[in-house]
């Protein structure tokens, strides 16, 4: 009876002993299973965009005859991905030797909501509407088929999985438009070769600079520093010592400041 009794006690610890290590293997196989899952939203997906300037064209005579898009000498701009009011990349249009305007996010998610914001300043900046990235927005590309949609390739570009849709004309891309205001400002003719005309409206007497700036509001030069009366005024520019690129006209009337982007194009 002691024996039999004793045989229960060991057949009983075996039975135990095997389900604690069956136990440890269920646990350490679930845990290796989630550590080396695939998540979708977390997916190594790239964001490629960009950012653009519109400008007036003018004729030598003042009239304007049509606007045009400035894809070119536009790096270096500030570029934010925000989700709620986080900030959770920021990056900046990269140069390259055939495009400046284009920027790029790494690991962006699917399902979930973001805007980009540009900003060359703190009070100019562009911010797009919010959008949600899904799987189906998501396609592998390398630069035969990146050419096929856009007609370039960046140096920079790298093959893989993308989010293209910022790329779009006529969707979120973002389009600076610095020649829309109230005091009638004007530059012409434009593209400027090497001399160009700048009409303003004065709104009251007032000191008034004048200047030319890069689009990252880095000075260049001071074109008329002086008090000037209410009405119009015109003034002209010798742009013949810039290189050509985009630039930005910036107007101060005493704390008021006022913009227009031209770009400079020698002939």
């Amino acid at each position: 009876m002691i024996n039999l009794n004793y045989q229960y006690i060991i057949n009983k610890y075996l039975i135990g002993l095997r389900m604690k290590k069956l136990l440890l293997l269920f646990i350490t196989l679930l845990v290796f299973s989630c550590d080396n899952s695939t998540d979708n939203s977390t997916a190594d997906i790239g964001l490629i965009g960009q950012v653009m300037f519109r400008t007036q064209r003018t004729a030598d005579n003042g009239q304007k005859i049509g606007k045009y898009f400035n894809n070119d000498g536009t790096a270096g701009i500030k570029v934010e991905l925000i989700s709620g009011d986080e900030v959770v990349a920021t990056t900046t249009t990269k140069e390259s030797d055939t495009i400046d305007c284009m920027f790029v996010f790494n690991d962006v998610q699917t399902d979930v909501e973001y805007r980009i914001k540009a900003s060359i300043a703190d009070d100019i900046y562009k911010e797009t509407e919010p959008f949600t990235i899904s799987d189906s927005d998501i396609f592998e590309e390398d630069k035969e088929s990146f050419y096929s949609k856009f007609s370039i390739v960046p140096e920079w570009f790298e093959k893989g999985a993308y989010y293209l849709r910022m790329m779009e004309y006529n969707h979120s891309n973002l389009v600076f438009d610095l020649y829309e205001n109230d005091i009638n400002f004007l530059i012409y003719p434009q593209p400027v070769n090497q001399y160009t005309n700048v009409v303003f409206e004065v709104p009251e007497t007032n000191t008034c600079v004048l200047e030319i700036t890069t689009i990252l509001m880095e000075p260049v030069k001071v074109i008329a520093n002086e008090i000037l009366e209410k009405g119009f005024h015109q003034i002209s520019v010798d742009a013949s010592d810039i290189s050509d690129g985009i630039y930005i006209l910036r107007l101060t009337i005493d704390d008021e400041k006022y913009y227009y982007s031209f770009r400079k194009y020698s002939l």
